[in-house]
């Protein structure tokens, strides 16, 4: 393993770089329109149960992401599904 040293001012400069990555980082995230919240959220928020969530997935009913081993929803899109009253709708799963 390399070790580098470096100095207190260029410990300094990159501190600086990364505070300005991160609010850029920050920038974007606030800019998206997308409202993505966790199983928990819903289920907590609805009263819904892990079972229908599952039922909702495997039919396609609900627009959700997969990120790692965790599920997402589009909050937004979840509204308006429960708002039509119609059959569900069809929509994309996408596994990240």
């Amino acid at each position: 393993m390399i070790f580098q040293a470096i100095t207190p001012e260029q410990f300094g400069d990159l501190m600086n770089e990364l505070a300005e990555i991160k609010s850029g980082v920050i920038g974007l995230n606030s800019e998206r329109n997308d409202n993505w919240v966790r199983s928990k959220t819903i289920k907590q928020k609805f009263g819904i149960s892990d079972q229908t969530l599952q039922y909702y997935r495997d039919r396609k009913f609900i627009e959700f992401a997969m990120v790692g081993s965790t599920y997402y929803y589009n909050l937004d899109s979840f509204l308006k599904q429960l708002e039509s009253n119609k059959s569900p709708m069809q929509v994309k799963a996408k596994v990240i």
